[in-house]
């Protein structure tokens, strides 16, 4: 791809992950984290967990998104990791909302939920195609050694779980 076409779809791609720093903020600000506009039959555990989730969203992520936008529209690579993660949570977090309740009567939310879920997964994929392995950083013989050590320590409890739930079967 040349650098001009690159450089229309950077633009491309951050004004998409403003919209959707947008979106997370003004469905964090809708919800009951702040306002209580937008209400979910949920049980009170389960509310609980979705004042936390909108918490995280309005302070870490929309913030992020932002941040991600900036490196993004100046094609570099740290902003295209940086859409990655930030539409996998959008996506991750809205496909809940959008198959997750058992809404009695339908609600207008929904349908922003819907809307960043596929704008989230547009940006996943182009992020993803922007993302050039020999551009970035490398790893020093220290970061080696404690990626491997956070390797091992991951696999021990990933095994030691499953033999708990396995166990209890």
């Amino acid at each position: 791809m040349d650098d001009n076409m690159n450089e229309k779809n950077d633009k491309r791609l951050a004004l998409s992950l403003i919209v959707l720093a947008i979106g997370i903020a003004a469905n964090s600000i809708l919800g009951p984290f702040v306002s209580g506009v937008v209400t979910y039959p949920f049980s009170e555990s389960v509310r609980n967990m979705t004042i936390g989730l909108d918490a995280v969203s309005l302070i870490l992520v929309a913030p992020i998104g932002v941040l991600a936008t900036r490196y993004v529209h100046r094609g570099k690579q740290t902003g295209f990791i940086a859409a990655l993660s930030l539409s996998t949570y959008a996506m991750y977090t809205f496909v809940q909302f959008i198959m997750g309740p058992q809404y009695i009567e339908y609600s207008p939310i929904v349908l922003l939920h819907l809307a960043l879920f596929i704008l989230s997964g547009f940006i996943l994929l182009n992020a993803w195609q922007r993302i050039k392995g020999n551009e970035l950083p490398h790893f020093n013989r220290r970061k080696n050694k404690i990626s491997a050590i956070v390797d091992r320590s991951s696999k021990k409890i990933a095994k030691g779980s499953i033999e708990a739930v396995t166990s209890t079967l």
